[in-house]
């Protein structure tokens, strides 16, 4: 009767030594695909467990690894084509790429460019009317009473100097 008993719990086998097997659920845990697309995979491989009961069924581990793992990594494989893939990706960056210029407009780093045309209009326009138009009928006695050359030019760097103070202060958006 003890002999009976040692057979029952017996690992070993005569013979040749058994090769490792794996069930679905640790064949998942190992690839990460779904226990559905192992069961596919292995049908359309025409593999069959090497040992079958009621609610488990054991296959050859080197033999479904190397038929799971002849498509792509778990972690790379979407089920989508790699076309999908790459348009998600594109899609992503445009999007990350307008929301970048969004959030540049409300800081003020990016300016729209007819404003800035607006802007630099008005402020040679400015610049204009004031010295070549309105600074020589303005100054022109003071000026000629200048006595010498570096009296009239310390004169007119003065007047300009102030002429671009006050520029600078009318459009302070460009300074």
């Amino acid at each position: 009767m003890a002999g009976n008993q040692r057979a029952l719990f017996r690992t070993t086998t005569r013979g040749k030594p058994k090769r490792p097997t794996a069930s679905i659920s640790a064949l998942h845990r190992r690839t990460g695909l779904s226990r559905a697309t192992i069961v596919e995979r292995l049908d359309d491989a025409d593999v069959k467990p090497t040992h079958e009961r009621p609610r488990e069924k054991l296959y050859d581990l080197e033999t479904a690894t190397q038929i799971l793992g002849n498509s792509q990594a778990p972690r790379e494989r979407d089920d989508a084509p790699s076309g999908l893939t790459e348009a998600r990706r594109k899609k992503t960056i445009a999007e990350a790429a307008r929301i970048t210029l969004k959030l540049q407009k409300e800081r003020g780093d990016l300016v729209a460019m007819h404003e800035v045309r607006e802007h630099l209009f008005q402020f040679i326009k400015a610049m204009y009317t004031r010295i070549a138009k309105r600074y020589p009928r303005e100054n022109a006695r003071r000026l000629r009473r200048c006595r010498s050359e570096n009296e009239l030019a310390r004169a007119i760097e003065n007047d300009l100097a102030k002429i671009f103070d006050d520029l600078k202060h009318d459009y302070p958006q460009l300074f």
